[in-house]
């Protein structure tokens, strides 16, 4: 069994992120970037890595709904990925 390690990423990451992204979900190259430059949020993200390589992802996106004459804000999960070794 693996250790992870569970972080927000960083820079260095993204690129290892865009490839599980197009790898698990089928997105066009222009489909995942679109998401990358519009909606992510690097505090809105967790990665969990093993030995350096990132794993799994999880993507969250804010909202806000108008309820009972007010806001209400929240999240949604987003392009929740594990790599398929990783699975089990």
């Amino acid at each position: 069994m693996s250790e992870y390690n569970i972080i927000v990423p960083d820079a260095s990451d993204l690129l290892q992120m865009q490839a599980m992204w197009g790898e698990i979900f089928g997105d066009s190259p222009e489909e995942i970037q679109r998401f990358y430059q519009h909606f992510y949020r690097q505090d809105y993200c967790l990665v969990a890595k093993a030995g350096g390589q990132v794993v799994s992802m999880l993507h969250s996106i804010e909202y806000g709904a108008c309820a009972w004459g007010r806001v209400l804000r929240g999240a949604y999960l987003y392009a929740v990925a594990t790599s398929s070794p990783f699975r089990g």
